[in-house]
């Protein structure tokens, strides 16, 4: 029995700061990490060398297929580290995401899609965004469905984002929004 005991301690002290499951395509993560730093275009002699760095990183960090899926519907740096914290030490990621990038999120995405609706909208917009910030860090929004928000790139996506959150944090925000939007 102490065999097995000492045969699972040094497994773990292997493999922590590694990612434990089959290994993902790097490939693949390589050329999601380089598009997300260099846009879909870049010049090949410029991508090139980025494709190897970030194939690298991710062989290094023993990224797993189901970080490599995360990886791949990363949409920023941010939703990136989330994914695979160990290959951005750079980006503090907390246990949860954090709630100004929830806000930023938002205002982006209501900016896209009320952006012919004027400025008084868009000024209602900003009103509601520091209700909704201060929602998110006193009310327990959950990690996920802030993870949820930050990684939204349409209003789709927001509203499945919503969808998860619970019922009462929902009414809560709701309240909060509706008093800062009061003239």
């Amino acid at each position: 029995m102490r065999r097995f005991a000492l045969a699972v301690l040094l497994t773990l002290g292997a493999c922590q700061g590694r990612g434990s499951g089959p290994p993902g395509d790097c490939a693949a993560v390589a050329e999601s990490l380089a598009s997300l730093e260099l846009g879909n275009y870049a010049d090949p002699a410029v991508r090139a060398p980025v494709v190897a760095k970030k194939r690298e990183l991710c062989t290094s960090a023993h990224v797993t297929t189901d970080e490599a899926a995360c990886l791949a519907k990363a949409t920023n740096r941010y939703a990136a580290a989330t994914c695979v914290p160990r290959m951005f030490p750079d980006v503090k990621v907390s246990g949860s995401a954090d709630c100004a990038d929830v806000a930023a999120r938002m205002r982006e995405t209501l900016y896209q899609q009320m952006g012919q609706a004027g400025s008084q909208a868009l000024g209602m917009v900003d009103k509601m965004m520091p209700a909704l910030q201060q929602s998110c860090a006193e009310d327990g929004w959950p990690a996920e469905v802030k993870r949820c928000f930050i990684e939204a790139t349409d209003q789709a996506a927001m509203q499945a984002c919503s969808d998860q959150m619970p019922k009462d944090i929902q009414k809560k925000a709701t309240d909060r929004m509706t008093k800062a939007a009061r003239p």
